[in-house]
């Protein structure tokens, strides 16, 4: 499996909506780093890939109408979605 792009909005710190393009030539090596200060989302970027691909995610341990201790505080809406390709076809997780 490859992840090629990552979409989220309003998840933990990363407030707003953010995509991550894996396939832009400045990834070209495929070597990735998440780095960056405590707080900066670099924890929220692998829960985006959880929840896109899973719906949930391993350090939180519930969503659901009541509780969302994942959505980002005085938000309405969230999101996860990756682009993956597992041999050679593509796929749209959220």
């Amino acid at each position: 499996m490859r992840i090629h792009t990552i979409r989220l909005a309003n998840l933990n710190a990363l407030a707003g909506e953010w995509e991550i393009d894996l396939d832009h030539p400045a990834y070209a090596d495929n070597i990735y780093a998440l780095t960056g200060p405590t707080g900066a989302g670099k924890t929220t970027i692998l829960d985006a890939i959880s929840l896109a691909l899973y719906g949930r995610t391993p350090r939180l341990a519930r969503i659901n109408k009541n509780t969302n201790d994942i959505m980002s505080r005085h938000t309405g809406t969230c999101f996860a979605e990756a682009t993956i390709a597992v041999h050679d076809r593509r796929y749209r997780c959220h």
